[in-house]
Order: C-alpha cells, then structure tokens, then sequence
C-alpha cells in the first residue's frame, strides 16, 4: 500500500519540476521556485478534482481506477519531460535552490521550529483516527459511502450535508483511503495543505518586499494559530482551504504589484474554483479579493481585457464546479440549495445584525480564558441590549447560545492573541500609510488587510453566529500573514522580530502537545494521548457514550455473516463510528440508508433488501417493524434515555448464525 500512496507523491514532485524547469515570468526570477510550487498544488488539485468526477461517471472510483489516474499523471509528465527537456532543468534548479542556500541564525530556528512541528502534527495525525463530530457525521461517511458505490453519485442519507457540502477536501481523503486501504492518512490533505500555505503567504510577503525574517514570521503565524496546530492533524477542510485563499491571495497580490497574463488568469480562476468546492465560507473572503483584482486589472489593462479575463475565468470555474452543481441541482432543485431550510444563512439582515455577529465573531476569536470571556460577553450583551436585540438573537445563531472555553478542543478554540497582532498591525498600516504620504508601495499591505477585515464583515453579515466559528475566520488570518511578516522586518528592529518568533512558539506548544481529541503528549492530565490510547480507543474520544455499543455491534455483525444493512439514522449523527469499526473490513458491507424523508430518497436502491437493520440516534423505519426482521439486539446509551442504537435481523441470519 506504500507504494500505491507514492503514485499521487510522485506526480506531485513530477509536476514541480516541470514548472521550475520552465522559464518563469520575464524578471520574476526571484519568485520562480515559490510560484512553482504554488502553479504545482492548483495544477495538481484540479487534477485530483476533474480525476475523480471522471473516474465516477464510469463507476471507476476502485484501486484499480485511481491508479489508473495517478499512472496515467505520471505518464504523461514522464512524456512531456522528455519532449520538453525540462526534466534536468528542473532538477538543476531544485538541487542549486538548497546548494545555494545561506541561512542565518533566524533561519536555522525557524526552519528547525517549522520541520519539528509538522513531524508531530504528521505523527498525531498518522496515529489517530477521525475523531471530531463533523468527520464522523459527514466528511468521512461520506467518503465512505463513495468508495463502497464507486462514484460520487449522490445516495441515499438521512444526513444531507453528506450531498451538497462541497466535496473537494473529500474528494483528496477518497483517493487516500483507497490506497492506503483505510483511514490511515485522513488527515494527509489538511497536513500538506498547511505546508503549502505557509509557503504562499511567504511568497506574498516576499512581494511586499519582505526579507527572508519576515517570510519566515509569515509562514510561522499561520503555522503557530492555534485552530490550525488543532485541526492540521485530523480530517476537517479549513486548512485545505488555507492553501487555496492563499494561492488566490498570492495571484492577487501579483496583479496589484506587477500585472498577470492569461496563465496567472488561469490559475487565479483555478483557485477561486477549487475554493467554492471545498467550503462555503470561501467566497466571502474571496469576493473583496476579486474585486480588488479587477480594479488592478482595469487600471493596467483596461475593461476590454477585464471582461476577457471575467470570461475565461466563468469558464474555467464552471467546469470546475459542473460536476458537483449538475449533482445538487438534480436533486435539490439548484446548485446552492440544501434541502432543508437554510440554517446557516440568518433569518434576517441589516446593519443590527451585522454589528451582533461581528461583535461576537470577535469574542469567538478571543475565546481562550473563561474570565475574558465572561467580562467580553458582558460587554457586548449591553451593546445588544443598546440595538434592542437578544444576545443569542435565534434568527442570528446557529446552535448552543453560550461560549464554551478550551483552547484545545478544534471546535471552539480561539486565537487571542493572533487576532490581536493582526489590530495592531492594520493599525501601524494605516500610521505608516499617512506619515509617508499615501506612497506607492504602502498601499498593496494595507489593502490586503482591508480585504481580511471586509471578508469578515461579509461573512458576519450574512452567516448566523456559532460558537463553533473560530475555524471559518483562518482566511482571514491567512490574508493578514503576509502583511505581519513584512510589517515586522520593515518597521521595526531586529530584535521585535526574534521576540514575535519566541511568542508563536509559546503561543503554539500547547494546542500542539495537548490536543484534547488526540494529544501528542504522554501525560496523565491528557486522557487521549496517541501514546497510551489505543487507535480504536482515539476513534470514541469525543463520543464515549456509543463506544461499548458500537463495538458490541459490529462484533455482532460480523459473527452473523450478514454484510448487507439498512441504515436509519439520525440527522446529526457520527455515522462513521459505525462504518470504522467493522469488521474484518469496511469493504466487506453494503450500507445504505433507508427511511429517507428528503430529496435524496429518489436515489435509494431499488427493491433493496438487507438481511439487517441498523438504527441509530432515530425510530425504527416501518420495514423494521413489520415481522421480517426480529430486534435481536439494542443497547441503551449511558447519559440519555432518548438515544439508542439497535440491531434488527433477517430470522435466517439469527437461526443460522447466532443461537
């Protein structure tokens, strides 16, 4: 399985060659080997994207068929290489970049900081499984409902964020888990993603005219945030979509300082489309990129260029988003729509409402020390009792209306003193800005910054709150990276830049070392150290209610030879328990939810009739209750009456099997 994992490694390095062995941008030179690499994981995205929905328009998504995919990548950059001669350009160029690297004291530290980290996180992430609610209830459920049909043909579920989420991320841990044969790197994509990011948002600070210190503060604020050090070990999207606002910052950015051509365009385009297939806070943080990018574009080329380049774009994201939009479209009635009513998107609007969710946006990001915490809500409670509004206004909020404090838990962890830095930097922006006169080169940091400000209005504005959200505001931390690392080196002594590296470092040891759904380190405090807890253990880490019964039931499936289930389940439920421990192997079921009430029913299996039936966190569905199946099992769940998981048999299967 090692080997079969390589295949998508070693088209990636391919590909990286071909573009450093390429002739970059008439002098651009200095950007060459950063750009590269940025061209490389759009390049290889889409691949990946396009890949996947071909292969599922022939029911292709098997082993077989993704090392077809990566087979035929490799293969055909093998071909180009020779054609082109690029390949021993290429590797002259990679080879000479670490010959002629001169490396100060700063960078051995920093290098040192950034390598010995991402080996944790990679360590963490290798020895634990997908654990948090969201990777349970949809992100890996439905990976695996993809691999057991072969196709990203939407399927029957009573969960429907498992449909018309967007799947990019999904996509990327899909080609995973079949080659490794399991959820053992499900969290590979957001690792190298972080990798990635911090070399784009130090491309960008390069193009600020930062020096090499200030690239490096670039890549270590992304690094040292802490939802980043907590989610870049498990199998969520947000640093995914890291890379990707980064990758369009960078293009951005490029078109603000020194102009694009139609490759830029294209990549740029690439961006925007894998960013709107990977999650839904994407384009909010993307719109005031955009638009500053058509500004650059009609103030150096012009509007009939502009349009052209608008085309083009439409295009090229059209075609990357036509597979999942047709999908959604068929079955819920448009490319956007859900189903359900949308209980992501507030109730109502208007400048109330925007004050309310950015306010407490805010102390979501400050969330990390209870008393803080309590004071900032007392204060905004009375700025909402001044707009005549409840705090937990429900035409606003999404969920628990409360802050809950653990700043080693991934789903609420703030980052206080991050989003700090990023005032005091806009501010020291604008001070700069004003005492050198408006000055050319001040302009493109300080719009950058305006850009994350506004992304994060937007998304205040039209998003309901949720005490969940300090993981949908990382772009924003992503467009300010760049502006800190060439704010610090340009305006200020060498010795400010040592003291911000020291605090990233404090700042990221302990969400690093004591992630609370699957820590790095071995203390007693940490009830799920990857050390002292076994894999199986790690899967239950946050749900150990269900561990007893889940595993007394796949036990009992597995002994009763019957490998074809109907699923009921409930709307929220961790599905992907159920599917991570069966055994001896996932692959070895058919699992199919039944009793469906919304659109996705139409796609249920015709005259589908499983030996067995699994109900979980929802009533028994009418097959269940008709005599041709017998209640042979059901487990109470410790800690509520109301939750129950159940195990409903063919008679044959228990009288053959069981007694």
């Amino acid at each position: 399985m090692i080997l079969l994992v390589m295949l998508p490694v070693l088209s990636f390095f391919l590909l990286w060659i071909l573009f450093l062995g390429k002739n970059p941008t008439r002098g651009d030179e200095d950007f060459h080997w950063q750009e590269a690499l940025i061209k490389t994981g759009l390049s290889w995205s889409v691949f990946l994207a396009l890949g996947t929905e071909l292969l599922s328009l022939v029911n292709g998504l098997t082993i077989i068929g993704i090392i077809f995919l990566w087979g035929s990548a490799i293969l055909l950059l093998v071909v180009i290489h020779w054609r082109k001669k690029t390949f021993s350009t290429g590797w002259r160029k990679f080879t000479g970049f670490f010959a002629n690297l001169q490396f100060k004291y700063f960078d051995y530290i920093a290098l040192s900081v950034i390598i010995i980290t991402l080996l944790i996180l990679l360590i963490t992430g290798l020895k634990s499984p997908p654990n948090v609610h969201d990777e349970l209830t949809y992100h890996m459920s439905r990976i695996m409902h993809w691999a057991q049909n072969r196709s990203v043909a939407y399927f029957p579920t009573s969960i429907t964020w498992q449909l018309w989420m967007p799947p990019f991320s999904e996509f990327s841990q899909l080609h995973w888990q079949v080659l490794a044969g399991g959820d053992g790197l499900s969290s590979l994509h957001q690792w190298y993603s972080l990798i990635l990011a911090m070399l784009a948002v130090g491309a960008i600070a390069k193009r600020f005219g930062a020096a090499r210190i200030g690239q490096w503060l670039s890549a270590l604020f992304v690094l040292s945030l802490p939802i980043v050090v907590l989610q870049a070990s498990g199998a969520k999207n947000d640093i995914v979509l890291a890379y990707i606002c980064a990758a369009l910052t960078y293009y951005v950015v490029k078109s603000a300082t020194i102009g694009i051509g139609l490759i830029d365009l294209i990549f740029t385009s690439i961006a925007v489309g894998l960013g709107v297939l990977t999650k839904g806070n994407f384009p909010f943080f993307a719109l005031p990129l955009l638009i500053w990018l058509l500004i650059s574009v009609l103030r150096r080329a012009g509007w009939k260029k502009a349009v052209a380049f608008a085309g083009i774009g439409l295009l090229v994201v059209g075609i990357i988003l036509s597979g999942h939009w047709t999908r959604n479209t068929l079955t819920f009635g448009g490319p956007l729509n859900t189903g359900d009513a949308t209980f992501t998107i507030n109730a109502r609007f208007g400048v109330d409402v925007v004050i309310s969710n950015l306010l407490r946006n805010i102390v979501t990001q400050l969330n990390q020390f209870g008393f803080i915490t309590e004071a900032l809500v007392g204060v905004i409670a009375r700025i909402h009792t001044w707009l005549g509004i409840p705090l937990y206004d429900p035409a606003i909020t999404q969920g628990p209306r409360e802050y809950y404090v653990n700043p080693i838990r991934e789903e609420v962890a703030g980052n206080p003193f991050h989003f700090f830095l990023t005032g005091l930097v806009l501010l020291i922006t604008l001070i700069t800005l004003i005492k050198n006169k408006f000055r050319t080169e001040h302009w493109p940091p300080f719009s950058l910054a305006l850009t994350a400000i506004t992304g994060m209005v937007i998304f205040s504005g039209v998003f309901r709150w949720q005490v969940w959200g300090s993981r949908y505001f990382i772009p924003y931390y992503i467009l300010f990276a760049p502006v800190v690392g060439a704010l610090v080196v340009k305006r200020s002594p060498a010795w400010v830049s040592w003291l911000l590296g020291i605090a990233l470092f404090v700042v990221m040891l302990n969400p690093l070392l004591n992630n609370y759904s699957r820590s790095f380190s071995w203390s007693e405090n940490n009830r799920n150290s990857i050390w002292r807890m076994s894999r199986r253990g790690l899967r239950f880490a946050n749900h150990r209610i269900y561990e007893g019964a889940v595993l007394q039931m796949t036990h009992l499936m597995d002994i009763s030879g019957c490998r074809t289930y109907g699923m009921s389940i409930g709307a929220n439920s961790p599905e992907y328990l159920i599917w991570g421990t069966l055994t001896p192997d996932s692959q070895d079921y058919y699992l199919e939810h039944i009793g469906v009430d919304n659109p996705s029913a139409v796609h249920a299996t015709e005259n589908f009739d499983p030996c067995g039936i699994i109900v979980f966190e929802a009533a028994p569905p009418e097959i269940a209750l008709t005599g041709a199946y017998h209640l042979y099992e059901g487990w109470p769940l410790e800690g509520s009456e109301d939750i129950s998981l159940t195990l409903y048999l063919k008679p044959d299967i228990i009288s053959q099997n069981l007694e």
